[in-house]
């Protein structure tokens, strides 16, 4: 599909309408995400998907479009975990590096989507 364009655009005019692909993108994806419910093995089936789709939107644009994924990046995180209180291990101070894009709220609605997490143990995350 994005063929067609990089032939015909200018690559700035590509890498806009590319970017705008991604965006919409992103939102479904996150929306969707927050109406599915994932095993462990989804879960890695996501980290996969999203790492694909992130691959093909590096390799036809000129711009860095990894910022973008960031939040997709951290549900798919989320989503893989073993366990609910793993989550402590990389939020807060032990985070390092990480600066999360999701809402404390947020990372319990994401974790609430892992079939196998009792609702009881997110609720009770000191986030």
């Amino acid at each position: 599909m994005f063929s067609k364009y990089k032939t015909a655009l200018i690559t700035e005019n590509f890498d806009s309408l590319a970017l705008i692909c991604l965006r919409y993108l992103i939102k479904f994806m996150e929306k969707t995400i927050l109406q599915k419910q994932f095993t462990q093995f989804g879960g890695l089936q996501f980290d996969k998907d999203l790492r694909m789709i992130i691959n093909f939107f590096t390799s036809i644009t000129q711009k860095t479009v990894r910022g973008e994924f960031v939040r997709l990046i951290q549900m798919s995180t989320l989503l893989n975990l073993e366990r609910v209180g793993e989550v402590l291990d990389i939020w807060g101070e032990n985070s390092g590096q990480m600066t999360w894009r999701l809402a404390p709220s947020e990372v319990r609605r994401v974790l609430s989507r892992r079939i196998g997490f009792e609702g009881e143990e997110i609720a009770a995350l000191k986030l």
